[in-house]
C-alpha cells in the first residue's frame, strides 16, 4: 500500500472521543420544530433534528448518525440514507424537502 493511500486511510478513522461525544448525544434525543429550539450549549448535550418530533424517527436518524461516526463514512453517505430513514417514519414536509438545497 502507498504512502498516500496509507495517509487517506487514516482520515476516514475516527478517534474515540469522537465516537464518545456523539453517544452521550443519544442519550438525550429531543423533538424539536426548528434548530433552535435548543439553546446554548444544549447542542452539546442533546441530539435533535430541526422538525422531527416522532421518537422512532430521531432514534433511527440518531443511529444512523452514529454508525456513519463510527465507521468513518462521510455526510454524502449519511445524505443517501437520510431519505430511506424519511420514508420509513413517514416525515414529509420537512423544510426543504422537495429542492436540492435543502436536501443537501
Amino acid at each position: 500500500m502507498s504512502s498516500a493511500s496509507i495517509l487517506n486511510a487514516s482520515f476516514h478513522k475516527p478517534f474515540p472521543e469522537q465516537v464518545e461525544f456523539f453517544r452521550n448525544k443519544m442519550k438525550d434525543l429531543v423533538p424539536t420544530d426548528f434548530w433552535d429550539d435548543l439553546k446554548k450549549n444544549q447542542h452539546d448535550r442533546s441530539f435533535m433534528v430541526a422538525g422531527a418530533k416522532k421518537s422512532d424517527l430521531l432514534s433511527d436518524l440518531a443511529n444512523a448518525v452514529d454508525r456513519h461516526i463510527a465507521e468513518g463514512k462521510g455526510l454524502g453517505s449519511f445524505r443517501k440514507e437520510f431519505k430511506s430513514i424519511v420514508a420509513k417514519n413517514g416525515w414529509t414536509g420537512w423544510t426543504g424537502e422537495d429542492t436540492k438545497a435543502g436536501q443537501a
